[in-house]
């Protein structure tokens, strides 16, 4: 078997060889408004060589690219944007970068072709960016036989570290026109990733510079000044010969703009200079505003339409200008003989200053409400008052729509909870009437504030992150309340800089966490300034192996981890090779051996895993010898298990039929065994007890996991390895209620996809549908959406549903044959999966969605689908389903639902249909039925498939909105009557 990997080593030694320059150029992208046939995520793809994809969702690879390109990063997208102009692709650099955007060469109607420049009038992204053609093209064989069928043009742009967006074409051409790559900027000798970032604001003054070097500096020179040109022409540097790259200057100015530069010297022997490039950011302000929402205005009278709250409200306001609107102002009432405006923040602030903007109708200049001779006071408690050392005259407003010089009333530093402006007079003399348009107070920042992580965070890792935030200007210690009861904080951790480990704290999982921050100085009156109480969350489990970074690539290969009985060859990550464990263990599938079906693959599973994971690692094993075959992981540091309060130790596992012997797993030296065998499809979860585990848990350096048993041979897949507070996961159908396989692009309630997150979500956008199957005695197991349906999984459950939340191109061709051909009874609620062009179920492909509330006409009203619902003349009387809103701001509205309009397959019967007259979609399917053994018919090569098992179609589910991504289809749509119907409809198709 060793020879197997030394095969392995060789086919990816001239990827390795190329990688090195380019693996770490794009650390991440994502992409939002795709087109609903096209939501699968982009990727990041191997280092670009002849043969690698194009796309996610194609056979096509590229070939015969320039010498330049391989070895890059490249990013594979769905083919199927290619003419969707609402495209963003977010592509995130870890360093400078030289960005590639290949264009296909028949775009916008151009012939195509070697050396045929594309039309890009439909893409001025590409030039409004400063993409310029590199006059090189690049082929892309479509069928993966060798041949090049197209040619893209490379356009080419110099990037900086950080986020770069790229677009869709506007002119919506359907080519292939979509292409992305990336190399480091060549030469790759300068500083770059400046902190702080440049361009930053509102940055600490005592905040030291950092850079990440050049390939090959040995030391750095940085050159810091005030000036543009000072910085950029200086030769004398503030610090030479810098070993590290970190430079702590001494504090900056308050709102000063600074610029800087790093210049990088080669190491020896030939110590070239690479000058840098110039960065700036601009320090935080002396005092900062004290925000509008903690001020509350009161007068001694107003106007009705011209209330105090209207001085502290922004109204009027555009920046620093002030509009001559009436109602953007406070009035007083007419005749009032004592005036006065007062103002109460919600704590006590250490004032600067006040900004006044005095009333400024376009009557001012005649008429004169606006406030003149004042005495302004301020008091902690509302009750003592002091007068401001000196009242300045406030300035009359000019009265027209350029008012831009608000009066400045400097406070000194006075400690103030409320402040009052006593009106004496005003600028017309005549009228005690009078006014002001807008108040604005600025303070020292002696408040914690900007908390990270931000309150309200979820998921926040006991082990590992840290409670930080914006220190008070003047704290010398900061005392720092955690509690689970918000009215109750307890006693303080005392801390000198700002942040504090949350491993210190012994925080419990699942529970949500309320602090707060006294910044102290006993040598300052007052000498504690109280923050507000912030929250966070901790998550439900702790990951301690999610299988989710393992590749085909040293140094992370699976087995250079989980080490198994096979061992790996020595490479220049591992300078000595491992000759393996002894055992019959073997980790990761065979993708090197012509006979494998994973030939040319990937050594993880990546079809079948455990809910919300994307990949698990394959464990195959043949015992011989009396020999357990085992595979183990020895931590880098040693774990504690026992922060979060840890209490069992979970391993999702999924077994196969024909699978023998037992399996076990070791905690150090402590040896647990699995009570249960490991022929089930399913995934299945060996929850350990820790409180029975003999051994150190505060120092776990080793986990083992491996099969007993005399000649015991099978394959495994090991999924995530979690820490639960009580009790790990139950197993799919322990409960012994119907188990539902619900099929979605979202892999757990609580974990939405990429895209979907993108989007806001913050749980499966059709969770609501897993809710109301679950509240009424169904157990709902998730299941990826895919074109490769696995039927020894589907088989083990009572029903599948296929949600609206899915790509329906994983439902055409051979993948609508696959799903045709599984057994298990099932529903469809997405009319796109049932289209001529995907399963078959109707004549053709027109698709209209609802566009309003809908009612049904039931062709059969008998039938048990309809019971309990009323009805006149066949018709509903009550409506199914309507438009809805998206949840994650409430004003998005969703599509309705897609609806086929045509013919149904003729071995179908037809049950309801949409009623609403004048509605696009009236006369089309929402519910019909097929018997297992009905003969489908769908195009593109799939031919004519027979039913397996019996199938319902039941359309239900919001449409995307126009322009947000497809993962986001299927929010709950429902009425009472369609929620009644639809779990008639699965008690229907649960039938014995």
């Amino acid at each position: 078997m060793m020879c197997r990997r030394l095969i392995l080593l060789v086919l990816m030694l001239g990827i390795a060889a190329t990688s090195a320059q380019a693996a770490v150029v794009i650390s991440s992208v994502a992409h939002r408004n795709t087109d609903s046939d096209a939501t699968e995520d982009p990727q990041i793809g191997n280092p670009l060589a002849d043969g690698e994809l194009t796309f996610v969702d194609r056979v096509h690879v590229y070939m015969d690219m320039p010498d330049y390109l391989i070895g890059a990063d490249y990013v594979m997208t769905a083919n199927d944007n290619k003419n969707w102009s609402a495209y963003e692709l977010d592509i995130t650099f870890s360093r400078p970068a030289t960005l590639f955007v290949f264009v296909d060469n028949r775009m916008g109607g151009a012939a195509g072709g070697l050396d045929v420049a594309p039309n890009i009038d439909g893409m001025s992204w590409l030039t409004d960016m400063g993409f310029i053609d590199t006059d090189d093209d690049i082929g892309i064989d479509e069928g993966a036989d060798g041949g090049i069928n197209q040619y893209y043009s490379i356009f080419a742009l110099d990037v900086s570290a950080g986020t770069v967006t790229i677009f869709g074409n506007t002119e919506g051409h359907g080519g292939n026109m979509l292409g992305v790559a990336a190399i480091p900027r060549t030469p790759d000798f300068a500083a770059y990733n400046p902190v702080p970032e440049d361009g930053g604001t509102d940055v600490v003054r005592t905040t030291s510079l950092s850079w990440t070097p050049g390939a090959y500096a040995g030391a750095h020179n940085i050159y810091l000044g005030t000036s543009f040109a000072d910085v950029n022409d200086a030769t004398t540097a503030v610090q030479t010969g810098l070993d590290v790259n970190s430079f702590a200057p001494d504090r900056f100015e308050f709102g000063q703009t600074y610029y800087w530069r790093v210049d990088e010297i080669n190491a020896t022997p030939d110590r070239t200079v690479f000058k840098g490039d110039i960065w700036s950011f601009e320090v935080e302000p002396y005092s900062v505003m004290v925000p509008v929402d903690v001020s509350k205005a009161t007068a001694s009278s107003f106007s009705p339409m011209n209330p105090p709250e209207m001085t502290v409200n922004g109204s009027g306001l555009d920046g620093m200008t002030h509009s001559t609107v009436p109602e953007a102002m406070w009035l007083s009432a007419a005749a009032d003989s004592s005036p006065w405006l007062m103002y109460e923040f919600d704590q006590t602030q250490k004032l600067d200053q006040m900004l006044v903007w005095n009333a400024n109708s376009t009557s001012e200049g005649f008429v004169g409400w606006g406030i003149k001779d004042v005495n302004i006071e301020y008091s902690l408690d509302g009750v003592e008052w002091t007068a401001l050392a000196e009242s300045p005259q406030m300035a009359r407003a000019p009265g027209n729509a350029t008012y831009d010089a608000p009066q400045a009333v400097d406070f000194g530093l006075a400690r103030a909870k409320y402040v009052k402006i006593n009106i004496l007079t005003n600028w017309g003399g005549l009228l005690p009437q009078y006014g002001v348009a807008e108040v604005q107070f600025f303070a020292i920042p002696t408040v914690a504030r900007t908390p990270n992580p931000a309150s309200g965070t979820q998921g926040v890792d006991p082990r590992t992150d840290v409670l930080s935030w914006r220190a008070g200007r003047e704290a010398g210690q900061h005392d720092v309340f955690v509690s689970e009861d918000a009215n109750a904080l307890g006693s303080a951790h005392t801390v000198l800089d700002n942040r504090l480990a949350l491993s210190s704290l012994n925080l419990s999982l699942g529970t949500t966490y309320y602090w707060q921050v006294d910044e102290v100085n006993d040598a300052m009156v007052p000498s504690t300034w109280t923050s507000d109480v912030w929250n966070f969350s901790t998550p439900s489990s702790l990951v301690v192996e999610d299988f989710e970074r393992y590749t085909n690539l040293s140094p992370d290969r699976p087995f250079q981890t989980w080490l198994d009985g096979y061992g790996y060859s020595a490479d220049e990550y591992f300078p000595v090779e491992y000759p393996g464990n002894g055992t019959g263990a073997g980790i990761g599938h065979d993708i090197w051996s012509p006979s494998s079906p994973q030939f040319n693959g990937s050594l993880m599973e990546t079809a079948s895993t455990a809910p919300g994971s994307s990949q698990s690692m394959p464990f195959y094993y043949g015992n011989s010898g009396g020999v357990a075959s085992q595979t183990s992981r020895t931590f880098a540091s040693p774990q504690d298990w026992t922060i979060g309060k840890a209490k069992t130790l979970s391993i999702a596992i999924r077994g196969q039929a024909g699978n023998s012997g037992t399996l076990f797993a070791m905690i150090n030296n402590a040896k647990m065994s699995y009570a249960q065998g490991l022929d089930s499809a399913l995934w299945h979860y060996f929850n350990i007890d820790l409180s029975s585990v003999n051994t150190n848990l505060q120092s776990v350096t080793k986990l083992t996991i491996g099969i007993d048993g005399s000649n015991a041979s099978g394959m495994i897949l090991i999924d995530d390895i979690r820490l639960y507070p009580e009790a790990g996961p139950v197993d799919p159908g322990s409960s012994g209620l119907p188990l539902i396989a619900w099929v979605s692009f979202h892999g757990d309630d609580t974990m939405p996809s990429a895209a979907a997150a993108d989007a806001g979500f913050t749980e499966a956008p059709d969770k609501a549908y897993t809710d109301l199957l679950t509240a009424n005695g169904y157990e709902v197991m998730r299941y990826v959406t895919t074109n490769a349906p696995d039927a020894d999984v589907l088989s083990a459950v009572d029903l599948v549903i296929i949600s609206r939340s899915v790509a329906s191109s994983g439902y055409q061709d051979a993948g609508a044959s696959a799903w045709n051909s599984i057994a298990t009874p099932m529903i469809i609620t997405d009319g796109y999966t049932t289209r001529s062009s995907r399963m078959g179920f109707t004549a053709g492909d027109t698709i209209p969605d609802t566009a309003g509330d809908i009612t049904l006409k039931v062709n059969n009203p008998s039938h048990p689908i309809f019971a309990g619902i009323e009805l006149a003349g066949g018709t509903m009387v009550n409506p199914f389903a309507g438009v809805v809103v998206y949840p994650t701001d409430g004003t998005t509205v969703a599509r309705g639902i897609s609806v086929n309009t045509d013919p149904i397959n003729v071995d179908g019967t037809l049950l309801a249909t949409v009623a609403t007259t004048g509605d696009p979609a009236v006369g089309g399917m929402i519910i019909g039925e097929w018997q297992a053994g009905a003969a489908l018919i769908h195009t593109g090569g799939g031919g004519t498939d027979t039913l397996a098992g019996d199938r319902l179609v039941f359309l239900t589910g919001a449409r995307e909105a126009n322009g947000i991504s497809g993962d986001t289809a299927g929010l709950y749509d429902l009425y009472d009557d369609g929620a009644t119907m639809f779990l008639n409809a699965v008690a229907y198709m649960l039938r014995p």
